[in-house]
């Protein structure tokens, strides 16, 4: 089946380490080749890391598609921070996509749960992008570790997690596949695959 070509202006790519340019590279490559496969094009595409930063305004205006890659969230988290780039994502006009890291470094408060006892060594709440009030548990299944599952539920106190299994995703506050709500110390499923539902705000 061929598609009809569609192209647009610009695709950004922002990892979670600013500074492995090789990696960075191949992932955006990888981008290219499975947009291409739908039929949707670029003008441009570019990577925005530690070797362009001097040009953080330029590179985003007028970009049709932000992508926030997955990798080490506590890192991405201090890369966005340091550049300030919520400030310049409150002006841009297109879709922007958080995958695993990026999806949890959207929030305005992020709670980003820890794996291991060394992680608790470092903080796990931070300031995030402030693009949404949602807080999501990226890769949630029955094989998180206890530091991570007492976290998570310690942190369920506080406010609302969504647990995304794998192949599950939110757009425009809505819920497609299988979902779980973490909340004042409860897991409830809340969405299966092939279904969609409304994020309660409430």
């Amino acid at each position: 089946m061929k598609y009809k070509i569609k192209k647009y202006n610009k695709f950004i790519y922002i990892p979670s380490d600013p500074n492995d340019y090789e990696k960075n590279d191949k992932y955006i490559d990888l981008y290219v080749g499975a947009l291409n496969l739908s039929g949707i094009k670029f003008k441009k595409y570019i990577v925005l890391d530690c070797r362009n930063l001097d040009h953080i305004k330029e590179i985003l205006e007028d970009s049709s598609l932000i992508i926030l890659g997955g990798g080490d969230a506590y890192k991405q988290n201090q890369f966005f921070n340091n550049i300030d780039l919520s400030k310049y994502l409150k002006n841009i006009d297109c879709c922007i996509v958080g995958i695993s890291a990026g999806s949890i470094n959207c929030s305005k408060v992020v709670f980003n749960s820890p794996e291991t006892e060394e992680d608790l060594k470092k903080p796990y709440i931070l300031k995030g992008l402030d693009l949404t009030d949602v807080n999501i548990e990226p890769h949630f299944n029955e094989t998180r570790s206890k530091v991570q599952q007492d976290a998570i539920i310690a942190e369920s106190f506080n406010r609302k997690i969504y647990g995304l299994e794998d192949g599950s995703y939110i757009l425009n506050n809505k819920i497609y596949g299988n979902c779980f709500l973490i909340f004042k110390g409860k897991i409830k499923k809340i969405c299966d695959n092939d279904k969609t539902t409304h994020i309660d705000n409430n």
